[in-house]
């Protein structure tokens, strides 16, 4: 249900953007689309159609983790996908 938009780590220079987008299968359906960075939900996001998107302009070291996107289903069902980011300073 969940197709994968980058690979499994992101390295970013202190100061740099990060954008990680989430979308679910075209006709799939859901009933909720979620980031978490470890077990803290994000409500700052984008969302349009089945594409949930998380921008942060100037990454700090505090921005680095794993965050996480997980689709939820008209059943109950969840299905997530993570990518850890790591945040180097320059």
């Amino acid at each position: 249900m969940i197709a994968p938009s980058s690979s499994n780590i992101l390295r970013l220079n202190q100061g740099e953007s990060l954008s990680l987008s989430c979308f679910v299968s075209p006709g799939a359906h859901f009933s909720s689309i979620t980031w978490t960075r470890g077990s803290t939900l994000i409500t700052d996001v984008s969302q349009a159609s089945e594409t949930l998107l998380l921008s942060i302009a100037a990454v700090e070291f505090e921005d680095g983790g794993v965050y996480s996107c997980t689709v939820v289903d008209p059943t109950g069902d969840s299905q997530s996908l993570s990518i850890r980011v790591e945040v180097d300073g320059e």
